[in-house]
């Protein structure tokens, strides 16, 4: 068989491969799962009983500084991992050994002087390999679950998820996104006339996107106060029909108080 014939039929595989995923979803089978342990988060604690695998990726999940994760089979302390400073979000992560599956006796998560701790209770219950050596495996069908609501201070967390908690993918949600949404709500939802009050500590310019919005209500005003850099709280006010629209992406708070005048 020459180069492009094999070519040629690759490319059908290909295209079958992707027809298959799109009619049936993302359910998959792989070797190993990664459990992500959030001390902030229930919905990606271990529950009793709950069976691990060989292979699957404890990982501790931090916004914090600091963390310890602590993993115990059969009695015996297996290992003890600190957070090094610079993985956040992650620390301590480690793989359950190939060959036997795990049953989670005891888990505890806390908080403790801004560090999380985590202490996972395992008892081996079962070789996880069949005749021919290869690893337990497990079903999983994965959904995008938002499980770090995002803030105006701190950025959320989606993961591409299973219901037992093994993890393939995931993304951060920006906080200051968050910022900017609700003020658009805001503005969107203001009664007729009348005025949207803003009050922060954390941010220092609005973005085109939400001055934008503000000129599509010309009957509202958008009134600020923030934390400026020497720490006093200031405050402006967008008079209604007067956003700015000359095309820029950001408009910083001092130049927007010089510009309409402090209150």
């Amino acid at each position: 068989m020459d180069k492009k014939e094999l070519k040629k039929r690759g490319k059908g595989l290909l295209a079958l491969l992707l027809a298959m995923i799109m009619m049936f979803g993302s359910s998959m089978t792989v070797l190993a799962a990664t459990i992500n342990l959030d001390a902030d988060n229930a919905s990606t604690n271990l529950t009793e009983n709950q069976i691990l695998h060989g292979g699957d990726i404890i990982k501790g999940v931090s916004q914090q500084s600091g963390g310890k994760l602590t993993v115990i089979i059969d009695g015996d302390e297996i290992v003890t991992s600190l957070n090094d400073g610079n993985s956040s979000p992650y620390f301590g992560e480690y793989e359950l050994p190939v060959g036997k599956e795990y049953k989670v006796t005891a888990y505890s998560a806390s908080i403790d002087s801004a560090n999380y701790n985590y202490i996972i209770k395992l008892q081996s219950i079962a070789s996880s390999t069949s005749d021919s050596g290869s690893s337990y495996k497990h079903e999983h069908y994965f959904e995008w679950v938002e499980t770090i609501e995002p803030t105006e201070t701190s950025d959320g967390l989606m993961e591409h998820k299973c219901s037992c908690g093994a993890v393939d993918d995931s993304y951060v949600i920006s906080g200051a996104m968050t910022f900017v949404k609700n003020i658009v709500k805001m503005i969107k939802e203001a009664p007729e006339n009348g005025t949207v009050e803003i009050t922060t500590s954390n941010f220092s310019c609005y973005t085109s996107f939400i001055l934008n919005e503000l000129s599509k209500r010309p009957d509202v005003s958008l009134k600020t106060t923030f934390k400026d850099k020497d720490g006093s709280m200031k405050t402006f006010t967008i008079p209604a029909g007067q956003a700015p629209t000359d095309g820029a992406q950001f408009y910083g708070f001092t130049y927007l108080g010089n510009l309409y005048g402090w209150n």
